[in-house]
């Protein structure tokens, strides 16, 4: 939404919208671009942030992003501008000492260092 006029729309959609009013068919595309996007998450990070804060600064969950970015959307140059720009030198994947810290925390028991590897190589070399 950009334009006021925008947010009027979706809240009329919203409001006429009822209990069940989807049809078959919509419900079956809506499963299978669920099951799409699910297939293309390279990382199953929920950004619940359990894993920070990191004792070398890194800013994990929003690292992680950047990785399904690139896994999900295949847009290298656009998630690595995002990378450089909206991370601090202090926030980035390089910075990681490889503690564990972040692993021994995590719900879901990501390979959270293995996966700061892969985004360094990435985004910063």
């Amino acid at each position: 939404m950009t334009e006021p006029n925008h947010l009027l729309e979706n809240i009329k959609t919203a409001e006429e919208g009822r209990p069940n009013s989807l049809r078959a068919e919509e419900k079956e595309l809506i499963s299978e671009v669920k099951q799409i996007y699910r297939a293309r998450i390279k990382v199953n990070c929920t950004a619940c942030k359990y894993c920070l804060p990191c004792p070398a600064g890194v800013n994990i969950p929003r690292a992680l992003s950047y990785l399904n970015d690139v896994s999900m959307l295949g847009n290298v140059k656009n998630a690595s501008f995002q990378y450089g720009v909206l991370l601090s030198p202090e926030e980035r994947a390089g910075n990681c000492i490889e503690c564990g810290e972040c692993e021994k925390v995590c719900p879901q028991k990501l390979s959270i260092r293995e996966s700061l590897k892969e985004i360094t190589e990435l985004f910063e070399k």
